[in-house]
């Protein structure tokens, strides 16, 4: 066979598989053209009331907005992380708690007035639980960023900062989790005092590798 027989197969392959590909896109163009809704309703429709409620950020069971535990999340997630991602350094050393209530008053989130009202009107024992964990997330992340900067000395090896991160971080989900509980619930979680755990953590750690070890 001829090299220009060969060409001549190869387009003609080409062109049925260009047709192909044309045909299958064709089909879905025109299911996804089906499967859009006939009309899409307009803001005005679902305003003031409906638009508003769908856009709360409130639990009812509560009376506490379940985004702000975005901020405990981050920092818990910033210090697991660490050991394999040391350029979290700087952020890690910056983060500073943002209250409940600031968090809201600087989010533009549809809802957010919503959110600090209900916060005013919170059952008292429900809003010092919470406002009890989130100091105690605090305290546990001023203990990673105290560690994390003895490592950045050279002050703490690897494999220590390692464990020790690991340990801070299971102490802040633990945390999140109880205050998740009272968002999703409206109810209280029995409270053992993370601070607790963590200086536990590192009594236990103390001579075992916490120094960096001399390898000469």
């Amino acid at each position: 066979m001829t090299f220009g027989k060969i060409s001549a197969q190869v387009q003609g392959i080409v062109i049925v598989f260009r047709a192909s590909v044309q045909g299958l896109l064709d089909v879905m163009a025109k299911f996804m053209t089906r499967a859009r809704p006939l009309s899409t309703p307009s803001l005005p429709e679902y305003e003031p009331e409906l638009f508003s409620r769908a856009n709360s950020l409130v639990n009812p069971k509560s009376g506490i907005a379940n985004d702000y535990l975005n901020v405990l999340n981050e920092i818990s997630m910033l210090v697991e992380n660490y050991p394999a991602m040391p350029e979290f350094y700087d952020t890690i050393v910056g983060w500073k708690t943002t209250g409940y209530t600031e968090y809201f008053q600087n989010s533009n989130l549809p809802g957010s007035d919503a959110a600090l009202k209900s916060w005013e009107i919170t059952r008292a024992e429900l809003r010092e639980a919470f406002e009890t964990l989130i100091c105690e997330v605090e305290t546990l992340a001023s203990r990673a960023k105290s560690n994390i900067t003895s490592h950045a000395e050279r002050q703490l090896d690897d494999r220590a900062i390692e464990s020790i991160c690991a340990d801070l971080a299971e102490s802040m989900r633990a945390c999140i989790m109880r205050a998740t509980h009272i968002v999703n619930n409206g109810t209280v979680l029995p409270l053992d005092n993370a601070q607790e755990r963590a200086d536990a953590i590192m009594r236990n750690r103390q001579g075992g590798g916490r120094r960096k070890r001399d390898h000469s």
